[in-house]
């Protein structure tokens, strides 16, 4: 095989191997390369550095066209591709068109023969006119608005508009403000849910849950197994290229990387914090009440298997759905908020515009749905329980009947919901950073009481509500209290609160149990009879 270093250096006298023909060559000498290449290439054979050099483009935009399908280059026995000169005709038309902002589209329908060349150009420089009628109209607009020495308080906004509106209709073209009502689509949305969550809560009360938990919960699981795979497939071997072409910090190799975060090794601070997530599991009310429902001792181990196989499927296939988008989402990688989206922009795009079939796609979207109406009704049904019973029964009316109870509960299930979507109407929250707040908070006070109950006799009443108001106020302070110049110490640390707050939880609690009066001897023997049967 002749590589292009070689033949340049004695066919077509260019810089020794190594050197950059961008830094070198004059665009007089460039094209004589070009010409002499056409003349006496056929045969030879380039690697991608090579390519890089002689047309200009960067291997991570050489990788991305072939992706796009505007690139088809032929792979030697080795896996290596190998250029030939009609990969470089096709690179340097790529280059032409794009310079010429010619979209990956147009370019595509180009080159598969769908448009002629003359066809897309027009239909290019129309775009173009329009373009320009349309910058021009604004500059114009901006410098009279200079010249006339207006105040934003002199600005008449109404005329500006009806002036801009009146050139649109004769063709020029301004930002569309009116795409998409983001605000009102999501308060919308916001509304409905609750609504409906709110309504088979409010009349089925806990079975009403628990029988569309499951029914939500397997389409749940079917999305999350289903998408990322065909979006896998449909990437095919294009994958490396992509996460490449991202940009992503480190490569494709830090990208895959278990113990790389970006271009960087996990420090032991971000991999403690990380795993801290999983001590939030044991203070969950809405998985808890779950257990708590088991209608026997016999059925508590089946339960805790259905329990692990679920989170390590469903964990697993979201973290697949994170890899996997990034390099099938190549053309609009998610950045800040956005990427809570993602999931939701991968079943949009592989099954309108990859499969074609959207109610395919629709019943997969009804997955994200399942997935917050199931917590939003065991959160519902069990803050309504908390306030019925826990606190109206126990300490308000100690002679409330079922009736009266179930009537504070269903208050409580109204009171609840409107405070959530009080929450949800703001358009710029975060989900995840919600959802961490929630997670940290309800962990770490009632992670440790729930762990001691089930594993230490000696826990008692006073050591677990100390612990309680230990582990909350723990991450209240943590997470909201700038102590440190300004900044809290979450911010500081870069520890997550969840783990700080579930250790002093822990230990206060178990402080607070020795140095106080020991639990009844029929709770000793409760949780004996309990241990016992366990083993």
């Amino acid at each position: 095989m002749f590589y292009f270093s070689k033949f340049s250096q004695k066919i077509l006298d260019l810089p020794p191997y190594g050197s950059r023909i961008n830094k070198v060559q004059t665009k007089k000498q460039r094209r004589q390369i070009f010409k002499k290449c056409r003349k006496r290439r056929d045969g030879i054979k380039m690697k991608i550095k090579q390519v890089e050099e002689l047309v200009g483009i960067t291997k991570k935009n050489i990788r991305f066209y072939e992706s796009q399908g505007l690139l088809d280059v032929e792979r030697a026995e080795n896996g290596y591709r190998e250029y030939h000169k009609e990969d470089i005709a096709r690179l340097q038309e790529i280059k032409l068109f794009r310079k010429m902002d010619l979209s990956i589209e147009e370019m595509k329908a180009l080159f598969e023969k769908k448009k002629s060349l003359q066809i897309c150009l027009e239909q290019h420089l129309k775009e173009l006119e329009h373009r320009k009628e349309g910058l021009s109209k604004m500059q114009d607009i901006c410098e009279r608005l200079i010249l006339e020495h207006r105040s934003l308080d002199s600005l008449n906004a109404e005329d500006c508009l009806e002036e801009i509106e009146q050139m649109e209709k004769e063709g020029a073209k301004f930002m569309n403000v009116n795409k998409t009502d983001v605000h009102k689509k999501k308060r919308t949305g916001a509304i409905i849910g609750a609504a409906v969550i709110l309504t088979y809560t409010f009349m089925g009360g806990f079975l009403a849950v628990c029988t569309t938990d499951f029914v939500q919960g397997m389409l749940m699981l079917v999305g999350l197994l289903t998408v990322p795979i065909i979006a896998f497939a449909l990437v095919g071997g294009k994958f490396a290229a992509n996460i490449d072409h991202t940009q992503v910090a480190g490569g494709y190799d830090a990208y895959m990387n278990l113990f790389m975060n970006g271009g960087r090794p996990y420090k032991f601070v971000e991999i403690l914090s990380q795993l801290a997530w999983g001590l939030g599991y044991c203070g969950m009310p809405h998985i808890l009440i779950r257990f708590m429902a088991v209608k026997d001792e016999k059925e508590l181990k089946k339960s805790s298997v259905i329990a692990i196989s679920w989170c390590f499927l469903s964990l697993v296939a979201a973290c697949f759905i994170g890899i996997v988008g990034r390099a099938y989402l190549v053309d609009n990688v998610l950045t800040g908020g956005q990427t809570e989206s993602v999931f939701i922009t991968m079943i949009e795009r592989v099954f309108t515009k990859n499969i074609g079939i959207p109610f395919v796609g629709g019943l997969f979207l009804c997955g994200i749905l399942a997935a917050i109406m199931s917590t939003a009704d065991s959160q519902l049904l069990v803050c309504a329980s908390s306030v019925s019973k826990d606190i109206y029964k126990s300490f308000i009316r100690k002679d409330a009947d079922d009736k009266r109870i179930m009537k504070v509960t269903r208050i409580t299930v109204i009171v609840v919901a409107l405070i959530a979507i009080v929450i949800a109407w703001d358009p710029e929250s975060s989900i995840m950073g919600l959802v961490s707040d929630a997670w940290a908070g309800l962990g770490s006070a009632f992670g440790p009481a729930i762990v001691l109950a089930l594993f230490w006799k000696r826990a008692n009443m006073p050591g677990t509500v100390v612990g309680i108001i230990t582990g909350g106020l723990t991450v209240l302070i943590w997470d909201y209290i700038p102590l440190m110049g300004g900044k809290t110490l979450a911010v500081t640390t870069g520890i997550y609160s969840l783990l700080i707050g579930f250790v002093l939880s822990l230990f206060v609690n178990v402080i607070v149990s020795l140095a106080t009066k020991a639990p009844s001897a029929e709770i000793v023997a409760e949780f004996e009879k309990v241990d016992a049967y366990s083993e």
